[in-house]
């Protein structure tokens, strides 16, 4: 029986090459694409150069804890001018961070990755993301796991956030569970651009079928500026968080 594994897709341009951890050979990080990194010594800093231009905003990001790896990532941007811009850690739910940052000069700025403890091994591997702020929304779940007892509605909480990008800001968002299993019934429900529902909605579930225990996905579509779908994710666990629910049924009651 073969192993599995987690494989990230990305929509982005990816670099080809894995940094080797020597500062005196970074590898070029252009917005908006996506690189991979492995801490093979103890204290390795990988460095990535950035050619930006004066006015751009750039989001970064380093993931490996949400991807079921061990590096603890610090990132520390420095502009043109060898001034250090920011130093982020810990920024999400998991012990991933990212940063945002409009770009003050043109030029090469230098990005540099490495594990808060100095980890290197393996598991210790990275994606280090650049990419151009967008207008764009992330969904994030209250729990990981919801159980419905027949005949009574459950509510799954879902927090929207929004990001405003130079195209303007989101339109309405469709919050819907796509596939479900049969007896089990949830209406889409809209996250609109102001007001209540603009960082929370609420999906009430109902069942009144057969006992069962399935994963299941949350997603939202907008159409505006941009059609855009995105996932759910759940609450971090050991580190890490997926778009994967947890759905149980309960067995209804004999009368």
């Amino acid at each position: 029986i073969a192993n599995s594994a987690r494989v990230r897709l990305t929509p982005l341009a990816t670099v080809p090459q894995i940094h080797t951890g020597d500062p005196q050979q970074p590898v070029v990080l252009k917005p908006s694409s996506s690189a991979t990194g492995w801490l093979r010594t103890k204290g390795q800093a990988d460095t990535y150069t950035v050619p930006l231009t004066k006015g751009q905003a750039v989001v970064f990001s380093v993931e490996s804890r949400n991807l079921n790896l061990l590096v603890d990532p610090v990132l520390v941007l420095t502009d043109p001018t060898g001034a250090k811009v920011a130093e982020v850690d810990d920024t999400g739910p998991t012990q991933d961070c990212a940063l945002a940052h409009t770009a003050a000069h043109d030029g090469d700025y230098r990005l540099t990755v490495r594990d808060r403890y100095a980890q290197f091994g393996e598991r210790c591997v990275y994606r280090v993301t650049a990419r151009l702020e967008q207008t764009d929304f992330e969904l994030n779940l209250a729990a990981d796991a919801v159980t419905i007892e027949p005949g009574k509605p459950t509510e799954v909480v879902v927090k929207v956030v929004r990001r405003t990008g130079p195209e303007g800001g989101l339109g309405p968002i469709t919050v819907e569970i796509p596939s479900l299993p049969p007896g089990v019934s949830c209406a889409p429900v809209v996250s609109e651009p102001t007001g209540p529902t603009a960082g929370e909605v609420k999906l009430s579930l109902m069942a009144d079928g057969p006992a069962v225990a399935v994963p299941i996905r949350v997603s939202g579509k907008a159409a505006q500026p941009a059609e855009r779908q995105r996932f759910a994710r759940t609450p971090a666990r050991l580190g890490a968080t997926s778009e994967a629910l947890w759905l149980t049924v309960l067995e209804k009651k004999a009368p």
